[in-house]
């Protein structure tokens, strides 16, 4: 039980994670809100930042961070397999 809280809870602040925001924020001193299309996700930091840092923004949010956490197959959820 112990286990999915702390899965629940690191899934929650990941996807609560705005990489993109941060990396606008870090490389041009800018709100990538306030830019592009106004979302802030890997597609508008393309189109403002460019596509190294998109291409960062779209590992961490879709590859690593966010997604890893929530899929059945990632490795953290294949640790204990009794919660699913």
């Amino acid at each position: 039980m112990a286990i999915l809280i702390l899965l629940l809870t690191a899934s929650f602040i990941a996807g609560s994670f705005p990489t993109s925001i941060l990396t606008g924020k870090y490389l041009k001193n800018i709100d990538i809100r306030q830019h592009g299309s106004g979302n802030a996700g890997a597609t508008n930091a393309f189109r403002i930042l460019g596509w190294k840092p998109a291409l960062f923004v779209l590992f961490i949010d879709d590859l690593f961070l966010k997604n890893s956490l929530n899929r059945p197959s990632s490795p953290m959820v294949q640790l204990c397999p009794t919660i699913l």
